[in-house]
């Protein structure tokens, strides 16, 4: 049975040592349009340097890429981590100036892109340390917030991987609220549908078959199958962390009195809540996810 779906383009960006996180990005996408598009009529397209640009010739390379990638996607990706990248002729490096273009856009009109920025916080092998590299990269994330922008910090692929899932699935709920028709328009669009579905009732091409039905039932049985195992994922998840959170607590320094260092455990207990907050952010949406099967 045909139908229609609204295409939200992401576009990421990134230098060359994130190529695992660029992975599960795509990976997270592919899950999240089994499990939205169906009842959301919205999907995910990704577009990446590797898969839309081809050999050319510009300015430089990063020209080329401009040049073949398209330039009206919906969502920005930006993913850093000890690479800040090869300069260009425009920017300091093809992320920074795959931003900038991307910034330019907002600037122009704020609702044509959403951004979404992340900083990889993890040790760097010395083998890929470049003091030049990394100074430009933390340089760069001090002047997002000059520029308005919000960005996220994670510490591994795991941790990225929750964090994209979640965040794009606001995407879509954002997306699909702000584009909710009024009551008014969804009335007079029922009684539209009515009309043409009175019409092809004559036919009876439309008629939902025994096959419709069981290739319906599968694919709500795949869908809660894959919410229920990231609930109980994300609650042992939880459950190691606040093992973990507990176990630096009690391991702190102390003073000739017993006494833990103030700060320390402030500062621990301060990641023990964060850690609650996305577990609580996270159950919201996979609950809400799970009461619309």
């Amino acid at each position: 049975m045909a139908r229609q779906e609204h295409v939200l383009t992401v576009f990421v960006s990134s230098p060359e040592d994130v190529g695992d996180e660029r992975t599960r990005l795509e990976e997270v996408i592919g899950e999240l349009n089994v499990t939205w598009s169906r009842d959301l009529g919205v999907r995910f397209d990704l577009v990446r340097w590797e898969t839309h640009a081809y050999p050319g010739i510009g300015q430089d390379a990063q020209d080329v890429i401009n040049q073949e990638l398209p330039n009206d996607y919906d969502i920005f990706i930006g993913l850093m981590w000890c690479r800040y990248g090869t300069a260009t002729g425009r920017a300091g490096s093809g992320t920074v100036e795959e931003f900038q273009r991307a910034k330019a856009r907002y600037d122009a009109d704020p609702k044509t892109v959403k951004f979404m920025m992340y900083f990889k916080d993890a040790p760097i092998p010395p083998s890929q340390l470049d003091p030049a590299q990394l100074a430009n990269v933390n340089d760069f994330r001090q002047s997002l917030g000059e520029e308005g922008v919000l960005y996220c910090g994670f510490t591994s692929q795991e941790q990225f991987e929750k964090l994209i899932r979640l965040h794009l699935t606001r995407q879509i709920q954002a997306w699909k609220g702000q584009n909710d028709q009024p009551r008014s328009d969804r009335t007079q669009q029922d009684t539209a549908q009515q009309i043409v579905h009175a019409d092809d009732e004559d036919s009876g091409d439309d008629d939902l078959g025994i096959l419709d039905l069981m290739e319906i039932f599968e694919d709500r049985f795949e869908q809660l199958t894959t919410i229920s195992e990231r609930i109980t994922a994300a609650i042992e998840d939880i459950g190691t962390r606040m093992g973990e959170r507990t176990t630096q607590i009690n391991e702190l320094p102390r003073d000739s009195q017993g006494n833990a260092n103030r700060k320390a455990a402030k500062r621990l207990i301060s990641m023990a809540a964060s850690d609650m907050d996305d577990f609580t952010a996270r159950m919201d949406d996979e609950i809400r996810s799970l009461a619309t099967r």
